[in-house]
């Protein structure tokens, strides 16, 4: 992606032509990957916890920082858990 950018920019300096689309493809392709990526990661990591069974509402968990809470509730973008 950033090879095609810099291509494309330098391609213009050689040129003196805008090539407006080629920027604006770029940038098309560039954002809905940004945007998509993270949904797509949560959705992926929700779905395997469900499947592997790695909790339960109602279980006892530590989390990173030594706290320990329980599992309120889950889904496949979350975890609320209480303290």
């Amino acid at each position: 992606m950033l090879l095609f950018m810099w291509v494309s920019i330098c391609h213009q300096q050689m040129t003196k032509r805008r090539p407006s689309h080629i920027r604006a493809g770029t940038f098309l392709w560039y954002l809905p990957d940004k945007l998509l990526l993270p949904v797509l990661r949560d959705i992926t990591a929700g779905t395997l916890m469900i499947a592997e069974g790695w909790f339960n509402v109602g279980d006892f968990i530590e989390l990173r920082d030594e706290r320990c809470a329980v599992v309120e509730r889950f889904t496949l973008r979350s975890t609320k858990s209480v303290a």
